[in-house]
């Protein structure tokens, strides 16, 4: 053997590129070292002894279709298959092959070289699942990712970005500016990209962006740059959450905490104003007794009878405040019960008159019921009790002698109205706006020289809208007034109203 032979031998024994011959019927006749590493054979005559049509690839089919492009073409290359290992393991090689024939053009036998390529191929298959989990990941993610250039061009944006913005697809985005049409305020995208090229990433940055169908949606975005090696900005990648309920929800807190400090602030004066209103009774009666007890002697019969008629006046006005304050402060914190119930309104509101009657006939006043037997509500008896018998104890206060007042009722709209109408004196505009605030002290002198407590219509008004109804007044000076409230007639119609009410009466 030449010296250009040996040192062609040592090439083939020594390459990292397994080289083979193999007949036409698919046994190996050659295999260089190389080779037989990659198929896990220790011998020349171990692999002999297979058929590597058979017992070499993995699926035969593979070799049917090898020897086919074979014959076709007389040589192939870079065709990739899967062998099986002695030991049984499978790997997959790339393989490049020739046909050799003898010079009638018969073959005489094959000839090739193989790369065993399983590490590419696994790290292939690995990059492929990974896209696709990465994929997955984008489709899928409940929050909105994308990516822009600084102009405010988009140039990706997955599903959950879309969707959050209205949008049904890519190309429709992409069609608009969000620097200019995207955010909802003026400003925003330059305050979002001065902040992002200063810092290089941007995170928690809430603004408010306009919906493809103009309604506003509350983001928070965090992104980052992204440059090219000399430094220059290729684009901006980020993320967005929805978080618009959340934005409702901190605005309805701070909503009611603002309506809570005016609540306590009002509350608060009224407290104010209520100690003033006990002072002011409990002064007269401690001034009254303070005389009879030192000027018993020398008062007349007529005086000492004034004297305590008055004190049982002031009395019995500081008994009114107190069992009235006693309901308000039930209601306000939960200790008073609401018990609705149906009942006839016409019963209820006779107690009230009858309760009533001798301050009616000591001022000649006339008090007339017309409310029909078969007029029934749902609410709670004692509480509307409490309403009947300040806004008929109010009626009498401020009509004068002779005069008239009417209770009535009718229905409307699943309601019924009840109305007590007087002919007295009246209100100005002025005392209409205050006659329902806790935060204004209002109480005027009756026409019989009877004082109010001040609390009575505030109370009316707390325990009309518990039981699902509303109160209103109209009135004139020097022309009469009409209360009026509204209590539903079946518990359907209280649900909404109820909860509402209840929710209210809380947050007060």
């Amino acid at each position: 053997m030449s010296e250009e032979d040996l040192r062609f031998k040592a090439l083939i024994e020594n390459s990292t590129i397994g080289i083979y011959h193999s007949s036409e019927e698919g046994r190996i006749t050659y295999a260089n070292p190389a080779f037989l590493r990659f198929l896990g054979y220790n011998s020349l005559e171990e692999l002999y002894s297979i058929d590597i049509a058979k017992e070499g690839y993995a699926d035969q089919g593979t070799r049917d279709k090898f020897m086919a492009l074979l014959r076709e073409k007389n040589e192939i290359f870079g065709f990739e298959t899967v062998w099986k290992k002695q030991n049984g393991d499978l790997v997959y090689l790339r393989e490049s092959a020739r046909v050799q024939k003898d010079k009638k053009g018969n073959i005489e036998y094959y000839e090739g070289a193989i790369e065993d390529i399983t590490e590419q191929i696994n790290a292939r298959k690995n990059l492929e699942e990974s896209e696709e989990r990465y994929k997955s990941l984008y489709e899928n993610a409940t929050v909105g990712i994308y990516r822009s250039t600084p102009e405010g061009r988009t140039l990706y944006a997955n599903p959950a970005f879309l969707k959050f913005l209205g949008y049904n697809s890519l190309d429709e985005l992409a069609s608009i500016n969000i620097a200019s049409e995207g955010y909802a305020e003026e400003g925003t995208r330059e305050r979002f990209r001065t902040l992002l090229e200063k810092n290089g990433e941007l995170n928690g940055f809430e603004s408010a962006w306009k919906r493809k169908n103009g309604t506003t949606v509350y983001l928070r975005e965090s992104a980052k740059l992204v440059q090219d090696q000399s430094g220059s900005i290729l684009y901006y990648e980020g993320t967005i959450e929805d978080i618009t309920e959340q934005k409702k929800a901190h605005e309805k807190i701070i909503e009611y905490n603002h309506e809570l400090k005016k609540l306590n602030a009002s509350k608060d004066k009224f407290f104010s104003i209520l100690a003033h209103d006990l002072k002011s009774p409990f002064a007269a009666l401690l001034g009254y007794s303070e005389v009879i007890e030192n000027d018993y002697e020398e008062m007349s019969g007529e005086e000492i009878r004034m004297f305590t008629k008055n004190m049982h006046e002031v009395a019995k006005n500081v008994h009114n405040l107190l069992e009235n304050l006693l309901e308000w402060s039930r209601l306000q914190t939960g200790r008073r019960e609401y018990e609705p119930e149906v009942f006839a309104l016409r019963d209820l509101t006779q107690q009230i008159i009858e309760l009533f009657e001798h301050n009616a006939n000591s001022k000649n006043i006339k008090v007339s019921l017309d409310i029909g037997i078969d007029v029934k509500v749902f609410a709670d008896r004692p509480m509307i009790h409490t309403v009947l018998r300040n806004l008929v104890s109010n009626a009498l206060k401020f009509t004068n002698e002779l005069g008239l007042i009417i209770i009535s009722a009718y229905e409307r709209d699943g309601n019924v109205v009840v109305q007590i109408k007087d002919d007295g004196v009246g209100m100005s505009t002025e005392d209409l706006k205050r006659i329902f605030r806790i935060d204004v002290h209002h109480t005027s002198i009756g026409t019989g020289k009877e004082k109010g407590t001040g609390l009575g219509l505030i109370l009316c008004k707390e325990i009309v809208e518990k039981n699902g109804g509303k109160i209103w007044v109209d009135s004139k000076k020097d022309s009469g007034t009409t209360f009026s409230f509204s209590l539903p007639v079946s518990g359907a119609n209280l649900q909404g109203t109820t909860i509402n009410n209840q929710a209210s009466t809380l947050a007060g």
